[in-house]
């Protein structure tokens, strides 16, 4: 089953404290402070890992099983007091194994409980497949009244995806938006279960 991009911004948005309690008691390997894990995938591990060949000495994690279903992300929550009102560009180095269905880089706006205000998940540029290191990027212009900002990698299906050297940068209006058109972010192309499941 697809996850739609809506479905992966309400899973994201859950409660922060639940989902930090959660990832410490179901990883032996702990993200670094400030990263927690998300997601409604069961069969997924994040975690660092030292990565020989890679931009720094320890890189981030995704690693899901062939038939995982859903999704995991590694992913931070910060306010959004130094950013609102501005371009911001979110990169990072990432390299895929054997990606199922896709995995990419995120950035999301959120103003209170309004989630997803303005967000970019990769999910119309994914990465497939198998890569070596590259650099991908999302780049939003952030409402004045944005007042959280949610960021990470994330992965949807089998594979490992790996990432490091995130940046988090303002950046000029003349840099293009990578946001695709709202309506295919928010919303189905077509009605889905119109009897129950």
């Amino acid at each position: 089953m697809k996850t739609t991009s809506s479905q992966l911004r309400a899973l994201i948005a859950a409660p922060l404290v639940a989902l930090m309690v959660t990832a410490l008691a179901a990883d032996p390997n702990p993200l670094p402070q400030g990263w927690f894990r998300a997601g409604d995938a069961v069969d997924c591990r994040s975690t660092t890992e030292p990565r020989a060949g890679a931009p720094t000495p320890k890189v981030f994690l995704l690693d899901c099983k062939r038939n995982a279903r859903g999704f995991v992300t590694a992913m931070q929550s910060i306010q959004a007091r130094d950013y609102a009102g501005q371009r911001l560009r979110l990169s990072a180095q990432v390299q895929g194994e054997d990606l199922s269905q896709w995995g990419g880089i995120w950035l999301r706006g959120d103003v209170g409980q309004d989630i997803g205000r303005v967000f970019d998940n990769m999910e119309l540029r994914p990465l497939k497949g198998s890569f070596g290191w590259r650099e991908v990027s999302v780049v939003l212009q952030i409402p004045k009244e944005v007042d959280s900002l949610h960021f990470g990698t994330m992965l949807t299906g089998g594979g490992v995806l790996r990432a490091t050297q995130f940046k988090l940068e303002i950046v000029p209006d003349s840099v293009p938006e990578t946001q695709g058109p709202k309506d295919a972010l928010l919303l189905p192309r077509q009605p889905q279960h119109l009897s129950p499941p």
